[in-house]
């Protein structure tokens, strides 16, 4: 079946980072507002989207944010993003408003986060995180195959940008989710691994076989 051909793990060390490498090509996405029953085997992958602040006691969303056509939070100083249409998922580097004009016209979701790599040079001047956490970050490659990464120990922001862009990456994202203990994943038979776990309200990205 096509979408368990780039369903795979691998590890990979650059520049002294270790980094896992999850390809998520050929899956279908989609935003939840809760996790999903990962005992569902249609259910392959599971991450959080765009930050959050809460405001008078409501979570407001930092950045663009549609969810299933509803333009949920404006804001554009994060250019990265990814764009959700009829589960076809991509990501790219851009202030602008075409994409996420599309989106929301076509019922579509869409949200924003620091944008890491673009055409394969880095982004320094959206490194406003400090410190050294575990990190992760979605990623395309030259021929646009959609990856996630994340960081097996904790990593500052700019060396985890640095090597993602040496490893060949031609853009990259950044996703919270470094306080996470384990992500819930399938493997490229379909065999579950992991267990995800979130305390707080996060909105998710759900990935899913396609029918």
């Amino acid at each position: 079946m096509s979408h368990l051909l780039n369903r795979h793990l691998r590890r990979a060390e650059i520049m002294g980072v270790s980094l896992r490498i999850y390809g998520i090509s050929g899956l279908e996405a989609h935003f939840a507002d809760s996790v999903p029953d990962f005992s569902d085997p249609s259910v392959y992958f599971i991450t959080r989207s765009a930050d959050y602040r809460i405001r008078n006691d409501r979570r407001v969303m930092i950045g663009d944010f549609i969810q299933d056509g509803e333009i949920l939070a404006r804001g554009k100083w994060r250019a990265g993003f990814m764009a959700i249409t009829d589960g076809n998922a991509q990501i790219g580097v851009s202030r602008g408003g075409r994409v996420s004009g599309y989106v929301a016209r076509h019922g579509g979701s869409f949200f924003r986060q620091l944008a890491l790599v673009s055409a394969g040079t880095v982004c320094d001047g959206q490194y406003i995180l400090r410190g050294k956490v575990s990190r992760c970050a979605y990623a395309r490659d030259i021929d646009g195959r959609l990856y996630f990464i994340e960081t097996e120990n904790p990593e500052g922001l700019s060396t985890f940008a640095d090597a993602l862009a040496e490893y060949g990456f031609t853009d990259a994202i950044y996703v919270t989710g470094g306080a996470q203990p384990q992500l819930f994943f399938r493997s490229h038979d379909g065999t579950p691994q992991g267990r995800y776990v979130d305390d707080k309200p996060h909105k998710l990205v759900v990935w899913t076989a396609r029918e």
